[in-house]
């Protein structure tokens, strides 16, 4: 469905602002990416705020995937309470891969 593929959009380009916040230093001088154009804070807000939105766009897929999407809300708080965004970013992924499996199991 549409909503399915922009909730997978959603949670793909936040998890990329993640991998780009981990990489700043090392990106610094040769790339240009959101933690270096707005910088780190400002970056994990959005990243914040584009997963709880596609989370939020999971609901309408189906409900029962709420259970395992809480485990990515995990990384959410640690991403805005300055976490080490590799492990937000394992957050992020269990939870959508529990959610992948409950929607293959339950969907």
């Amino acid at each position: 469905t549409i909503v399915g593929a922009e909730t997978a959009a959603s949670v793909i380009f936040a998890r990329e602002i993640t991998k780009d916040l981990d990489d700043s230093r090392i990106d610094r001088g040769y790339k240009w990416t959101l933690p270096l154009a707005w910088g780190e804070k400002p970056s994990r807000i959005l990243a914040a705020v584009i997963i709880v939105a596609g989370l939020s766009m999971l609901t309408q897929v189906s409900p029962i995937t709420l259970p395992a999407a809480s485990i990515s809300l995990i990384g959410v708080v640690l991403l805005v309470q300055d976490g080490n965004p590799n492990i937000c970013r394992k957050y992020l992924d269990g939870g959508m891969a529990l959610v992948i499996l409950t929607l293959i199991s339950f969907g």
